[in-house]
């Protein structure tokens, strides 16, 4: 069960009867059905913070966490971007036309100095978006979405905290920095960022850019 955090309040005792008394009904039907079966559960969010939120019922975690597997974020073990990015690379080669493709060092620097907030999920979807967009097999560091390569940690000293005012500057940035990129090429520019045109004139309007 993937992203168990998740799972509703009023869902969280029907899954719970199931798991204590190993049976249950098909949606719509009127026989229960015996089961023996192992639950996995997976999440990216503290549950033990849940429950003293009652986000998440006690008895039912208790259930599940028998064998517990902390598994650390990507950005804690930065020496394992390459292999997985090598990994990810061979399954989508097989996707693609059966090309081979390969990073540059240059590229691979920028992986594996990123933090990676969406781990392994958001590394492939990286991975996914840019040999969409490429022309050839050679993945280079400009191919690579610009958030990548401004994904600094902040040395506040004593400026600004007005976090919409950072955002609004860091969403303006690469959003010109990809209009320059594709050569003003709006249609290019916007699926670089990942947003339909509509949306890409409706910043460059809020942001003061030349349309």
């Amino acid at each position: 069960m993937d992203e168990v955090g998740e799972m509703p309040l009023e869902m969280q005792p029907k899954l719970l009867q199931v798991l204590e008394e190993k049976v249950f009904e098909r949606v719509g039907g009127t026989k229960p059905i015996m089961i023996d079966c192992r639950i996995m559960a997976a999440t990216n969010r503290n549950l033990e913070d849940m429950l003293v939120r009652k986000l998440f019922r006690s008895d039912l975690f208790y259930r599940l966490n028998v064998v517990r597997l902390d598994i650390p974020p990507l950005r804690s073990h930065s020496e394992d971007i390459e292999p997985i990015a090598n990994f990810l690379l061979a399954q989508m080669s097989e996707q693609f036309r059966g090309m081979s493709y390969q990073l540059t060092s240059e590229a691979m620097d920028v992986l594996v100095n990123y933090d990676w907030p969406g781990n392994v999920r958001e590394l492939n979807n990286v991975l996914e978006r840019t040999l969409a967009l490429i022309e050839g097999n050679i993945v280079k560091a400009e191919n690579l979405p610009f958030y990548l390569k401004t994904n600094r940690s902040p040395k506040n000293k004593g400026g600004s905290w007005d976090l919409r005012g950072i955002l609004f500057e860091t969403e303006k940035r690469v959003l010109i920095d990809a209009l320059a990129f594709t050569k003003n090429n709006k249609a290019k520019a916007s699926k670089l960022l990942g947003i339909d045109r509509t949306a890409l004139y409706r910043k460059m309007t809020r942001f003061g850019v030349p349309i």
